[in-house]
């Protein structure tokens, strides 16, 4: 299924990943990979475009972007590598910040009743193995 060009900017994907997720009939909490599947295209589109993510507001604004992003790189096997710039740029973050960030990622889930299989977000290992309980887990 095809989600996005893949010359699509941030904001289109942004656009695209809230209607997909917004006319997605739920029940319960959401497996985003039961809506949101990409083409390796799509993916690498949607990977390279987080790494113009620069601002706090950016990050509060495409959060849902960063989460679509990660939970497929599992499937398309670039979770290591994704996995890594992200927390490069995180590790970048003053401690102060940090916070910030995780209320962000928790926001995103809530506000898009995303499963957080009983996890607190209180650190990002806990984010990290929300994403891949929500790549790996059976449909």
């Amino acid at each position: 299924m095809k989600n996005w060009s893949v010359d699509a900017t941030l904001e289109e994907i942004r656009i695209k990943i809230n209607e997909l997720l917004n006319n997605y009939d739920k029940e319960g909490a959401v497996l985003l990979k039961n809506i949101i599947t990409t083409t390796p295209d799509e993916n690498e589109c949607l990977c390279n475009q987080f790494s113009k993510i620069i601002s706090d507001e950016e990050f509060e604004k495409y959060c849902i972007c960063i989460v679509v992003a990660w939970v497929e790189s599992y499937r398309h096997l670039n979770e290591k590598q994704f996995r890594e710039n992200l927390l490069s740029k995180y590790s970048k973050i003053p401690q102060h910040f940090q916070g910030k960030y995780l209320k962000t990622y928790r926001n995103v889930f809530y506000d898009y009743d995303l499963e957080t299989f009983g996890l607190e977000f209180s650190s990002i290992k806990n984010i990290e193995e929300a994403i891949k309980r929500q790549a790996e887990a059976d449909v």
